[in-house]
């Protein structure tokens, strides 16, 4: 063996151990972030007894598929579930349109006092929208009658749009104006170099809107358990998965049944991500460290 052969071998040797400590501390983070849904998932197979007289076993000894057609109709999940695709999508397309509209002419600079707009969008996360301010949003809704599914996408686009705009804006910062000049030079307008030229080259930070997007508002709880409260015929799943709670008539609940439905209603955020995987960390990581 060359004495070159046997200096690489010795670097990658001493590379593997300097990422061997950090290999370890992901992989514990990894099973720290896992643990509780595969034990939501192993849950939601057990008999109610057995989970309540044994919960900290991970595998089930009786294997009960029941608890996830009882969680469907307990929670009538199919009419929930079409609740919670309207909201979504709705969510979703407006929130795509919305945030890479204003993240885009922020980007390029072509809003009077851009200053001012971005403090005070900056000012907006921090300000929050969770429970603090949860009454005077039910008081506002309930004035303009929009405590209805209408109301919760306006809502829950409210609470995410200023993120998706900041990322928007920072990918846009980092793409070249060379092909916008030439559909300019064309006779291109803005409407027009934004929707033919800029947006097709915002893939990327688009899907991580979109994923961003849908996981906010498929998993929203607060707005629409106050919006929809009186009102089963619009429950999201999340309000009906929660209301699985105390759906035995003694007031106690089958938390066997309620795992199932937890798990129901986590296959669609677990599906999206894992198609746009890729797309998803290319735009969060672009969008956040650009501009």
């Amino acid at each position: 063996m060359s004495a070159g052969t046997t200096t690489r071998a010795a670097a990658r040797r001493r590379r593997t151990l300097a990422r061997t400590p950090l290999v370890i501390a992901l992989t514990l983070l990894a099973i720290a972030t896992l643990l509780p849904l595969i034990y939501a998932l192993s849950a939601s197979f057990k008999p109610l007894d057995e989970l309540m007289a044994n919960g900290s076993r991970l595998l089930p000894d009786t294997w009960r598929f029941a608890n996830y057609s009882e969680a469907w109709e307990q929670a009538q999940f199919t009419q929930s579930l079409r609740n919670s695709l309207i909201v979504t999508v709705s969510a979703v397309v407006f929130g795509v349109l919305a945030a890479s509209m204003c993240g885009y002419v922020l980007s390029r600079h072509l809003v009077w006092g851009q200053r001012v707009w971005e403090a005070a969008l900056a000012a907006a996360i921090f300000l929050g929208a969770g429970t603090p301010t949860l009454y005077p949003r039910f008081l506002i809704a309930q004035k303009l009658d929009l405590l209805n599914l209408t109301g919760i996408v306006i809502v829950e686009l409210a609470e995410i749009m200023v993120l998706t705009t900041f990322l928007v804006k920072g990918f846009c910062a980092s793409l070249g104006t060379d092909v916008e000049d030439a559909a300019r030079l064309d006779g291109c307008g803005l409407l027009r170099t934004y929707w033919h030229v800029s947006l097709p080259m915002m893939r990327p930070v688009l899907t991580t809107i979109v994923v961003l997007t849908f996981q906010w508002s498929w998993n929203a709880f607060q707005v629409p358990l106050a919006f929809t409260l009186p009102r089963p015929d619009v429950h999201t799943i999340t309000v009906s998965v929660f209301a699985l709670k105390t759906t035995n008539g003694d007031g106690l609940g089958n938390y066997a049944v309620l795992m199932a439905g937890a798990v129901l209603a986590l296959i669609p955020i677990v599906a999206i991500y894992a198609v746009a995987q890729r797309y998803f960390m290319e735009g969060l990581t672009e969008g956040a460290t650009k501009g």
